[in-house]
């Protein structure tokens, strides 16, 4: 004879007391027994143990390393022999209690405990089926039947109720609901009510256990009640009891398949004690088998990875990834992948190695018992040596419970003059969010603004543009009219440093008029950066952006001077080239951002310009592309005149090349 018995019930209605008697009445029959409490208060076995406290499975796997772990650590022998165990719990408000009952079996199945012989093993499972991992007992290959303590309570009703919805998961075509133990309170119409909610659900009433203080002093002397009062009526109960499990086990009794109600038919038993028919409960309907695409391992969170691609772009900045090991590693592919993409398709762009990622390697423990310990550690010793350093946290310190801020709080009390920067990728609803978030936190390293050095920074989302042909050239030519140089930019592989000072450059430029870079922008002139307007596109907005900064820097005449000689080489260049363009006609596919300058230059030199084909044909397309017609790629160089020049070259080379080489794509 074997069975294993799991114990359920609402927090507080007795399930300790229940399975306590029920374990040391088993064995008084001359049953071998184990007794395992599932709940992190660990007090299911003190009435076994003559109030002892036992050293918990979560405790003994936190202070011992797995090799030196043996199960006669962690198992105690109670009155009659009974061998008792507790899974305990992580401290509280801290980690994963379900979890932790799913640990503790993988420790006991590793330490041999399938391996012991004995007849009847008791779970004492931790109040309602709150999540996953208290649900573990119920399942088949853990437990044989379901115990449910009950009173005639309303809330002890619910809770009984939504174990049955929880069990009928776990059920196949056998039911595996044992019955219902009755823990009486004395509560108006009680036996009635409990007894009209075991009718509509099919689940009979197996014991019934009358208030008593006999209870109150065997628990205050450490014993059952049973070891306690063998003769008491509370004791025969129990006997009862025992021996039902018996039947259980024999397969004289067997378990039923549950009924659970609705809520509308829990609401007429609380409000008037019947109700009409079976438990109409159903599990929802399983959908369709999905699609391929939809079976796909789904990617990591969004936010996450935007939030280390956005930080990883300051180079000497170390990142923690507050998570475990797996998310690291897939966080940092993110990274890399992406900056990879962009070294091969930009000219001299870096790409970080990262050496600068660290993760702290949240393992199955930890995430039962908390991270905050070893993050702590981490950042501590990155801190000995660096003034800033960025904590991203993952899905799994959300979901444990970790208190990071106050963690990092201590970090920087015992680190004066060190700065964490923590970000929350879990809390933001999606990429941008944590691009944000980030770009938020950086921008707080920024000192007070003095504006004293002859510096201009370039400020983007990405710099991906930006990095592309001739853009930082150009636009180094258009800030040497007014003596700035081109700073190092934010947030472009720049240092911690750099960003510290950004506040001594004269002005900030937006490389791109994007929604994220004038998000950016917002930020930034809340610390006191001054931004002038934004990087030009062509050869017309190069003239308007020369006046405008000229405004502002109160050198209008030098302006003037850099706006007649770019409107003489411009002259030139149209002048050379009209003659092969004029009375062309070319088709433009390109985004929002380039369609205004390339449709200006195009017409200076007498062209065609069109939206889409009109159907009179076009000599050239000029971006996308449309079988073999005459083909070019819109210059990724778009700052000032030299992109107007690029692009018009260009056009007429392609239009010169003979028809057999009409093929030929010519791009900058």
């Amino acid at each position: 004879m074997s069975i294993r018995v799991a114990i359920y019930g609402k927090g507080g209605i007795g399930k300790s007391t229940v399975s306590g008697n029920l374990s040391y009445s088993l064995a008084a029959k001359g049953l071998e027994v184990v007794h395992i409490g599932c709940d992190p208060k660990h007090d299911s076995t003190r009435q076994l143990l003559g109030g002892a406290v036992q050293n918990t499975v979560l405790e003994y796997m936190r202070e011992v390393s797995p090799s030196k772990r043996s199960l006669s650590d962690i198992a105690m022998t109670g009155s009659k022999g009974i061998m008792c165990l507790e899974a305990g719990g992580p401290m509280p408000g801290v980690g994963c209690a379900g979890k932790g009952i799913t640990a503790m079996f993988s420790t006991l199945e590793r330490l041999g405990f399938g391996d012991i012989h004995h007849d009847v093993t008791v779970y004492d499972v931790l109040g309602d089926v709150v999540c996953g991992g208290f649900a573990v007992p119920m399942r088949k290959d853990v437990s044989d039947a379901v115990l449910i303590v009950t009173s005639g309570e309303s809330m002890s009703l619910y809770a009984a109720n939504n174990i049955l919805k929880g069990l009928s998961r776990f059920e196949g075509s056998d039911g595996k609901t044992g019955g219902l133990i009755l823990n009486m309170r004395g509560v108006l119409d009680e036996e009635a009510t409990v007894q009209e909610f075991s009718k509509s659900t099919g689940v009979p009433i197996v014991c019934k256990v009358r208030r008593s203080d006999l209870f109150t002093r065997a628990e205050r002397s450490g014993h059952t009640l049973c070891e306690q009062f063998p003769d008491s009526c509370e004791a025969m109960a129990f006997s009862r009891l025992a021996d039902y499990v018996s039947e259980l086990a024999s397969g004289v009794c067997k378990p039923v398949k549950a009924n659970p109600l609705t809520d509308a038919q829990m609401d007429d038993l609380i409000s008037s004690g019947c109700v009409d028919g079976l438990g109409g409960y159903a599990l929802p309907v399983e959908e369709a088998a999905p699609s391929e695409e939809a079976r796909r391992p789904r990617r990591i969170g969004k936010g996450p990875v935007a939030a280390i691609q956005t930080a990883g772009r300051v180079i000497d900045i170390p990142i923690v990834i507050h998570g475990s090991r797996s998310c690291g590693s897939s966080l940092l592919g993110e990274c890399l992948s992406q900056r990879l993409s962009w070294s091969d398709s930009l000219s001299g762009l870096p790409t970080s190695s990262g050496s600068n990622v660290y993760c702290t390697g949240i393992s199955a423990e930890s995430s039962v018992f908390g991270g905050t310990d070893r993050l702590e550690s981490m950042v501590s010793q990155l801190a000995d040596m660096n003034r800033t350093i960025v904590v991203i946290t993952t899905c799994i310190s959300s979901i444990i419970g970790d208190d990071v801020s106050s963690a990092m709080s201590r970090v920087m009390e015992s680190h004066p003059g060190t700065k964490i920067l923590t970000i929350d990728a879990n809390r933001v609803d999606s990429g941008y969010d944590a691009h944000i978030e980030v770009i938020r936190a950086l921008s707080s390293l920024i000192e007070e603004p003095m504006h004293d050095l002859p510096i201009a920074n370039v400020v983007d989302d990405t710099f991906v543009a930006y990095n592309k042909g001739h853009n930082r050239e150009a636009f180094g030519s258009l800030l040497n009219v007014f003596g700035l140089l081109q700073g190092p930019g934010f947030l472009s592989d720049c240092s911690a440093d750099d960003i510290r000072g950004l506040g001594r450059g004269k002005m900030a430029f937006l490389a791109e008029e994007s929604r994220d870079g004038m998000e950016v922008e917002r930020i930034l002139e809340s610390r006191g950066i001054v931004f002038g307007p934004p990087v030009p596109r062509g050869y017309r907005g190069a003239l308007e952006w020369l006046e405008n900064v000229g405004r502002i820097l109160d050198m209008e005449e030098v302006a003037s001077d850099a706006v007649l000689l770019l409107e003489s080489r411009h002259s030139r260049i149209v002048e050379r080239l009209s003659g092969r363009l004029s009375g062309r006609r070319a088709l433009v596919e390109a985004g929002p951002a380039d369609r205004g300058w390339i449709y200006e230059a195009l017409s200076d030199c007498g062209m065609t310009v069109l939206d889409s084909d009109d159907g009179g044909g076009f000599d050239i397309q000029i971006g996308g592309r449309r079988g073999s017609a005459l083909w070019m790629e819109v210059p990724e160089t778009y700052v000032s005149q030299e992109a107007e020049s690029i692009l018009l070259e260009r056009a007429a080379n392609v239009l010169r090349t003979s028809g057999k080489e009409g093929w030929k794509q010519w791009s900058c």
